[in-house]
Order: structure tokens, then C-alpha cells, then sequence
């Protein structure tokens, strides 16, 4: 983040985690600028990307959400914290991700309330809710449906849906929640925000 090239190691922890470790040269000397402080430790499916596509490598958090309906409801645990770090090894937090690893999308969330959201999947859709700041109420913010069939891009239009996106089998449409107005949301911002994981042809590890 403060500008010196770096290179990002990623290390297996067993066989469900992984740490990145970042190097720079600091007078004269290959240093490792991640300290004891700053736990760079996650699930093995989410790796170091330049999220937010500004020239800066962005380290990923995963996070627990707080599911809205109770202890008993189905929540999607895949809240990403996306951060840079400088040479200090000082952590700047850059953007909040909702990511769908195993469907193959991510919505990009806005981080005034981003640590506040509550995803809860019901068969084809995914309920986007925001608890308040008191964390008393969960407001439904946003629906995404994954739509299948011969007869999506209909589907995808009907009973006030709008298309976000698609791969060969499944059209994305999202439908705005009564509340989506209280946090400044638009089919536009939808839209913009919404990006399908890509396979890097490399290594065959997701990306954006």
C-alpha cells in the first residue's frame, strides 16, 4: 500500500488453511513484513488478489456473519474483509466482499454496513439482510437468483427482477428489497457491484 513491490507468499497450514507472507526490501534487506500482530491466516479457497483492481495486492479475511432469522437459520459464511498492508506491516482495510466461492460469483458490498450483512441462500436465492447498529433488526436489502433453464432471461425479468450477469448454464438477476432505498441502493449499483469468479488458467485457482 505505501508503494515498494513485494512478493506475497502463500504457505499450506494443513490441509484447510493457508497464510500469506509479504517481503520488501527494507535497507537493503528482504524482509517479511507480516508480523505476530497481524494473522494472515484463512480457509484455503480464498487467496491474495488485486480485488478492488487499483495496482495494489489486497489480503483476505474471512468473516462471520450473524444469521437474521435466529441460532437456526442457514447463513452463507463467506463474508471476505479485503486489506493491503504497508511496509510498516500497518493493515489498510481496501473493500468488503459477499463471495459465493462454490457458485461462482461475488457481490461487492458497501463498507459503511458491510460488517453488518446477513446472506441467507432459499433454493435459487440469495437474501441479502443488514443488521442495524443497535443489531435489534436485520432489514432486507437485496435478493440474487441464480436462474437455470431455457426460459431464464424471462424469468430473470419478471415480478420486478433485473439481470445482473452470466456463464453458460445460470443467468444472475437480483430483485430490490422495500428497505434497499435506506441504504442508498440502485439496480445500477447492483449491477456494478456483481462479478463472476473466473478460473485463472494457470493455476486453476478462482479469481475475479
Amino acid at each position: 500500500e505505501s508503494g515498494e513491490p513485494a512478493v506475497y507468499v502463500d504457505s499450506a497450514v494443513g490441509d484447510i488453511a493457508v497464510v500469506t507472507d509479504v517481503f520488501t526490501m527494507i535497507g537493503g534487506k528482504f524482509v517479511n513484513v507480516i508480523s505476530d500482530k497481524l494473522s494472515t491466516v484463512r480457509e484455503a479457497y480464498v487467496y491474495a488478489e488485486d480485488i478492488d483492481s487499483d495496482g495494489v495486492v489486497e489480503l483476505p479475511a474471512v468473516m462471520t456473519m450473524r444469521p437474521p432469522y435466529g441460532p437456526g437459520s442457514s447463513s452463507m459464511q463467506r463474508l471476505v474483509r479485503w486489506y493491503a498492508v504497508n511496509a510498516d506491516g500497518v493493515a489498510c482495510v481496501k473493500q468488503h466482499t459477499f463471495h459465493n466461492f462454490y457458485a461462482g460469483w461475488y457481490m461487492i458490498l458497501d463498507s459503511r454496513w458491510a460488517e453488518r450483512v446477513a446472506v441467507v441462500q432459499q433454493g435459487n436465492a440469495y437474501i441479502f439482510s443488514v443488521w442495524n447498529e443497535e443489531q435489534t433488526r436485520a432489514d432486507t436489502i437485496f435478493t440474487v437468483y441464480a436462474i437455470t433453464g431455457t426460459d431464464r432471461k424471462e424469468q430473470a425479468q419478471a415480478d420486478g427482477r433485473f439481470a445482473l450477469g452470466e456463464d453458460d448454464t445460470v443467468l444472475y438477476a437480483a430483485y430490490l428489497e422495500a428497505n434497499a432505498a435506506d441504504y442508498q441502493l440502485t439496480e445500477e449499483i447492483i449491477i456494478d457491484q456483481f462479478h463472476l469468479i473466473h478460473q485463472d488458467w494457470k493455476t486453476e485457482e478462482v479469481s475475479k
